[in-house]
């Protein structure tokens, strides 16, 4: 359980309130901390079955590109499967709207794996909503980072102010001190 330490806070937080399953939780404390962010949302809806594997692959890709002293290459982007909800299903059903667009044109083997992939959001128009929603988390990602880094820099030449400020009055008193009288 002392793995649990390496989780973010955010991520912490999503654990205690019971929204990320330990198993998942122990799985994504193996990544690094920049990383995780980027499997928190398939952490809250994939099985562990599932997730753990993925998880795994990504640690490997990242401890081989570490042996091979390289970066480990950005994560791609992988749609996530999540059930939609039982109120879409039957909205569905009683509206017939993904009949109109989605398979239209579409033999019957691949219209009924089309609305697998719609119930699933695994759909072009849900991928492409997920894709979205993924690059806007990384740019907020990335803005935050940028902030963090100007804030240390502004704290940084803060303190090396007071510093300096400092030994100049030593500096000032210690002439003081050493001048004739």
């Amino acid at each position: 359980r002392l793995g649990l330490l390496k989780l973010t806070e955010k991520i912490g937080k999503l654990v205690d309130d019971g929204e990320i399953k330990l198993s998942n939780a122990y799985a994504l404390a193996k990544l690094p901390p920049e990383e995780q962010e980027e499997f928190m949302e398939r952490a809250m809806t994939m099985p562990p079955q599932q997730f753990t594997p993925t998880v795994n692959q990504r640690v490997k890709e990242i401890r081989d590109a570490k042996r091979q002293g390289k970066d480990a290459a950005p994560a791609e982007f992988q749609p996530v499967p999540i059930l939609r909800s039982r109120a879409e299903i039957l909205e569905e059903l009683e509206h017939k709207q993904l009949c109109s667009g989605l398979i239209q044109g579409l033999n019957a083997e691949e219209s009924y794996f089309m609305a697998l992939k719609w119930a699933l959001n695994l759909d072009p128009a849900s991928v492409e909503a997920q894709k979205v929603k993924d690059e806007e988390r990384k740019a907020e990602r990335k803005r935050q980072n940028e902030k963090a880094k100007l804030e240390r820099t502004r704290k940084r030449a803060k303190e090396a102010a007071e510093k300096a400020a400092k030994l100049k009055a030593e500096a000032e008193e210690m002439e003081k001190e050493e001048a004739p009288a």
